[in-house]
C-alpha cells in the first residue's frame, strides 16, 4: 500500500558521490580551459569562441584521451550514461539561457528593416544547401560505413540534407556578440535568418526523426506547422502587452532579482511551449528575450545581471562541451578524411552562395552579403544535436557521425575571420552595416 502512494520520484535512483565529483570537476575544467583558450584567441584578434570550442576538442577523446586515457577516463567517464545526460542537460540549459540573451540584445525596430533581406536570405539559404545535401546525402548514402539504414536512402538523405542546411543559432548568436554586430544590420539579418531557418529545418528533423522510428503522419506535421504559425502570431500580437503587463506587477515585489527571476520564468516557458509543439526550445528562448529586452519596466541592470552570469558561464562551458563530443581520430581513415573534406567543402560554398545570393536580392551589398553568408556557414551545436539524434536512432554510423561534427567545428571556426573579412572590404559597412542604431 505504501509504494501505491510513493511520489515517482522517490523512485529515481540518485546521483552518486563519484558522479557528482565527476560533474564539479568536469564543469571547472570546462570552464578554466575555454576561459584561457578564449582569452588566447582574443589577444591574436579572434573572437573567443574559437578558443572554447578547441578547449573542449583538447580535453576531449582526441587529445587528452588519447594522450592520458586513464585521466579522460576518470573525468569524464563515457561509459557512464547517466552521469553524460547530466552534462547534456546542463548544455541545454546554456543554449536557452543564451538565446535568451541574444533575443534581449535585438532590436525589433531592425528586425522591420531588414524583414525583406531575411526573407531572401531565408528562403536561399534554405534551398541552396538542401539542395546540395540531397545530392551529396545520395552519393554518400551508398557506403555503408556512412549508411547505417543501407540499402535503404530517404531517411539517410532526409537527415543529411537537414543537417547541411541548418545554422547553429547560439553560436552565431555567440560570434555576433563577440563582434558586436547584434545591433546592427547585417547582424539581425544574419540572427533572424537562422532562427526562422531552424525552425523550419527543425520541423524537417521532427519528419525524418518520426520517419526513422516509423511514427510520422499528416497530423505530426500539422501540429508542429501549425503550432509554430500560432506561436509566433500570439507572441507577436500578444507576447509584449502580456510581458509588459507582468514586468509592471512585478516592479511592485519587494525581494530582490525579480526581474531576473521573470525573464528566466517566460523564456523557460516560451522554450517548453516550442519544445512540446515539435520545433525546438530555442526558438521560445529567443522570443522571449527579444519580448522581455523590449518591456519599459525591465532594469538595465537586471539585463546586465542575466548576461554575466550566462555569458561569463553558461556560455563558455556550454562550447567547450560541444567540442567535447569531437573525437578526430576516426578521421585518420584516408576515406573517413576525403569524405570529410567533402562534406565541409559542399556544406561551406552552399551556406557562402545561398547566404550571398539571398541577401544580394534583399538589398545588401555584395561584401554585407558575403559576412551574411559567412555567418551562416556556422554550424556548431545544432549540427551536433541533429548528428546525435540521427545516430541514436539507427541513421547515420559513428564514422559519419565524426565527419559532421567536425564539419560543425571547421565552419563555426570559420565564421568569425570571414565575416570580419568581408566587413572590412565594404566600405559602406562602416556605415551602415556596422553602426548600431
Amino acid at each position: 500500500m505504501s509504494q501505491s502512494i510513493t511520489p515517482a520520484l522517490l523512485w529515481v535512483e540518485p546521483l552518486s558521490d563519484l558522479q557528482l565529483l565527476r560533474f564539479i570537476v568536469q564543469l571547472g575544467l570546462l570552464l578554466v580551459s575555454a576561459r584561457l583558450l578564449g582569452e588566447l584567441f582574443a589577444r591574436l584578434g579572434q573572437p573567443p569562441i574559437i578558443g572554447e570550442l578547441l578547449a573542449g576538442i583538447m580535453i576531449g577523446p582526441t587529445f587528452l584521451g588519447g594522450m592520458f586515457p586513464g585521466l579522460y577516463e576518470a573525468v569524464f567517464a563515457p561509459e557512464d550514461r547517466s552521469g553524460q545526460h547530466i552534462l547534456e542537460a546542463f548544455s541545454w540549459l546554456g543554449i536557452i539561457l543564451l538565446l535568451m540573451v541574444a533575443g534581449m540584445e535585438m532590436d525589433p525596430r531592425i528586425l522591420r528593416r531588414v524583414g525583406r533581406a531575411t526573407a531572401f536570405t531565408t528562403l536561399f539559404n534554405v534551398l541552396v544547401p538542401a539542395a546540395a545535401g540531397v545530392t551529396l546525402g545520395y552519393f554518400l548514402s551508398r557506403h555503408e560505413i556512412l549508411n547505417a539504414t543501407a540499402p535503404e536512402t530517404l531517411v539517410f538523405v532526409l537527415f543529411f540534407t537537414v543537417m547541411m542546411a541548418i545554422s547553429a543559432v547560439p553560436v552565431l548568436a555567440r560570434i555576433l556578440g563577440d563582434l558586436d554586430l547584434l545591433r546592427t544590420v547585417v547582424g539581425a539579418t544574419m540572427l533572424a535568418t537562422a532562427v526562422t531557418a531552424d525552425t523550419v529545418g527543425w520541423i524537417a528533423l521532427a519528419l525524418a526523426s518520426g520517419l526513422a522510428a516509423g511514427g510520422v503522419n499528416a497530423a505530426t506535421i500539422g501540429v508542429s506547422v501549425g503550432g509554430t504559425m500560432a506561436f509566433l502570431a500570439a507572441a507577436y500580437f500578444l507576447g509584449r502587452p502580456a510581458i509588459n503587463a507582468l514586468t509592471f506587477r512585478a516592479r511592485s515585489m519587494r525581494v530582490d532579482y525579480r526581474m531576473v527571476t521573470v525573464a528566466l520564468a517566460v523564456s523557460f516557458g516560451l522554450a517548453a511551449v516550442t519544445q512540446l509543439i515539435g520545433v525546438h526550445a530555442v526558438l521560445g528562448a529567443f522570443v522571449g528575450g527579444i519580448l522581455i529586452g523590449q518591456s519599459p519596466h525591465v532594469e538595465a541592470r537586471s539585463k546586465v545581471r542575466l548576461e554575466s552570469a550566462v555569458m561569463g558561464f553558461f556560455a563558455p562551458v556550454f562550447f567547450a562541451a560541444s567540442g567535447l563530443k569531437v573525437d578526430l581520430t576516426g578521421l585518420l581513415d584516408p576515406f573517413l578524411l576525403g569524405v570529410a573534406a567533402l562534406v565541409i567543402l559542399v556544406a561551406s560554398t552552399s551556406k557562402l552562395v545561398g547566404g550571398l545570393i539571398g541577401a544580394r536580392l534583399g538589398g545588401m551589398s555584395f561584401w554585407q552579403s558575403a559576412a551574411v553568408g559567412s555567418g551562416l556557414n556556422a554550424r556548431g551545436s545544432m549540427e551536433v544535436i541533429a548528428a546525435t539524434l540521427a545516430l541514436s536512432l539507427g541513421v547515420i554510423t559513428g564514422q559519419l557521425y565524426s565527419v559532421i561534427v567536425a564539419m560543425a567545428v571547421v565552419t563555426s571556426m570559420m565564421a568569425p575571420p570571414l565575416i570580419k573579412w568581408s566587413l572590412r572590404r565594404d566600405k559602406e559597412a562602416g556605415e551602415r552595416g556596422w553602426r548600431k542604431t
